[in-house]
């Protein structure tokens, strides 16, 4: 599930569960009631706004919590509870969320059903706020455990120091669950959708958990052991050398320069700071700003956050891609239609143009910011050419405004797009003429190319990333825009992975945006080949006609070190 191998002892973890009273209140103590609830959402609101996440997987979990806080048709639902049906706020809480539980817990939608653990977690710490109770949680760890547990809610996850957590090993959960995503990021070795386990192991007993393989041991035999621990050494060797090539220019052993940048989601000093040792950033999430709030961010507070990445990265360029709202990222102060198929509906670029207003606000942060540094601004979503004149002509108005009321600005800065959506591909030669660069989306385009949603883990098997097709996509996209001299880059998950980037590198990008934790792993993969081998490697898979092959192929020709 979360790859790399973790030995040590087990921490059990059973979370304390929260049980509401259930006590029907007279008239005159239901607006007591009322106030207790009120006071105990505005709470938990607040200490959730001042959780900072480790990651950015984190920081949309919070955002997701908040949401369903300031959700009105949940808090009208609990008010009735309350006020109609005189019950106390405690069991008015459980009521109304338990009957959200149900209904996602009765979809066939894989997405809906990963909402319980977010619609729990939420409710749980409502109802443990009322009650005065607090978290017997992971927080109070103070050594290295391998933590089992039958589930990890959200907040288990926030909570715990990732110095103190080994591995993690649960009952429940899938590939697109919270645990696994956290762990991922963080770089914890995981296993998850082991029967019983949490019953099944006692406190303290010696455990090696493979993520690689999904194997947990159980007391180990001395064979076991000793094979794991050497397999932990190398590993260990290996990031050593990683950390080695960090600070260093990505070339490659005969000496071709790669630009490697990295994807940042907000400003915080932690993100910034891990764009020390790269080119840049290639992606910058401006939608952070959209998601950690409860308005609309105003165009002061914008300019304030491109500024300040601006000038901590100056002069290195910063690629802003405008708000990616949308699909799996709602707003619940920004009212959007409910559609079937969001992935397909109102998103992104689309979304700007259908809230103008708002597009324009951001484009006149960003241009009054680009005068702090090296700006360069994308669009997410683009499906035509057509798309790219609108957003333009939006850019234009915004510049000739801010030029009549005398305001500091720049709007010459590089204009270039999300290549996502497969018509781009089909049509990158003409994409490239009205654009100064592009920056490939691959988790997107996968998923429109293969007909297969990310987010569902029903179609794991059919999201390939290792497709042919995808690799001739990007061939393709690679090729449009080089005949016209404009640069490609990669900046989804296919660019971080060190398997892929000798097939990437092989078709002709030269520009990388990485995960900043992988980007000392990425540098060391580019040293260790010619591009010559490269461009040879990238040819072969072009003609295979399966992932299948073309992972075969790859076990086969990289060597031990670049597929650990």
């Amino acid at each position: 599930m979360s790859p790399g191998i973790a030995i040590g002892t087990a921490y059990v973890y059973k979370k304390h569960t929260c049980i509401a009273d259930h006590i029907t209140v007279g008239d005159a103590e239901t607006a007591h009631q009322m106030t207790l609830y009120e006071a105990a959402s505005r709470k938990v609101q607040s200490e959730l706004q001042h959780l900072e996440g480790e990651t950015d997987e984190q920081a949309e979990i919070l955002q997701t919590h908040i949401s369903f806080l300031t959700d009105e048709e949940l808090a009208e639902e609990i008010r009735t509870e309350i006020l109609k049906n005189s019950k106390c706020a405690q069991w008015a809480v459980e009521s109304v969320y338990g009957q959200v539980i149900e209904t996602l817990e009765a979809s066939s939608d894989p997405v809906f059903k990963e909402r319980i653990a977010d619609i729990t977690d939420v409710r749980n710490q409502l109802l443990m706020e009322l009650r005065g109770e607090s978290s017997t949680g992971l927080e109070a760890l103070s050594r290295p455990v391998i933590l089992v547990a039958e589930e990890l809610l959200p907040s288990d996850t926030i909570a715990m120091d990732p110095s103190k957590i080994l591995g993690i090993v649960t009952e429940r959960g899938g590939v697109t669950a919270h645990m696994a995503v956290i762990a991922k990021s963080m770089a914890i070795p995981a296993v998850a959708g082991i029967p019983r386990i949490a019953d099944a192991v006692a406190p303290g007993t010696e455990l090696v958990l493979d993520g690689q393989t999904g194997i947990v041991y159980s007391e180990p035999d001395p064979a076991i052991l000793d094979e794991y621990e050497k397999k932990i050494q190398k590993y260990s060797r290996k990031r050593q050398i990683e950390k080695e090539y960090l600070a260093k220019p990505a070339c490659t052993s005969d000496g071709v320069r790669i630009e490697t940048k990295v994807n940042l989601g907000s400003t915080d000093e932690r993100e910034l700071a891990a764009a020390a040792c790269s080119d840049g950033v290639g992606l910058f999430r401006s939608e952070f700003l959209y998601m950690n709030t409860d308005h609309l961010p105003t165009e002061e507070e914008q300019f304030t956050a491109y500024k300040a990445a601006l000038e901590a990265l100056a002069p290195r360029p910063v690629t802003l891609r405008t708000m990616d709202i949308g699909a799996d990222k709602q707003l619940p102060y920004l009212s959007l239609p409910h559609e079937e198929n969001p992935a397909l509906g109102m998103r992104a670029l689309r979304l700007c143009f259908e809230k103008r207003e708002v597009f324009r606000t951001q484009l006149r942060a960003a241009c009054r910011a680009a005068v702090y540094g090296n700006l360069q601004v994308m669009f997410p979503m683009v499906s035509s050419v057509t798309d790219v004149i609108r957003a333009r002509q939006v850019l234009a108005e915004v510049a000739r405004e801010l030029s009549d009321e005398g305001l500091p600005f720049r709007a010459d800065f590089p204009v270039g797009v999300m290549v996502e959506v497969p018509s781009l591909a089909l049509m990158a030669h003409q994409i490239a003429g009205q654009v100064d660069f592009a920056s490939i989306g691959t988790n997107d385009l996968i998923q429109y190319l293969l007909a297969a949603d990310r987010d569902n883990p029903e179609m794991a098997a059919y999201y390939q990333s290792f497709h042919p097709a995808v690799f001739r996509a990007i061939h393709m996209i690679i090729g449009g825009f080089s005949a016209q001299g404009k640069p490609v880059s990669v900046c989804g998950e296919l660019g971080s992975d060190p398997q892929s980037v000798p097939i990437l590198l092989g078709l002709g990008l030269r520009t990388l945006s990485v995960s900043p934790a992988r980007l000392g792993e990425i540098k060391y993969r580019i040293a260790g080949m010619g591009m010559a081998q490269m461009e040879q490697m990238a040819q072969a898979v072009l003609a295979m006609s399966s992932q299948e092959e073309v992972t075969a192929y790859l076990e086969q020709n990289l060597s031990p070190s670049d597929t650990d």
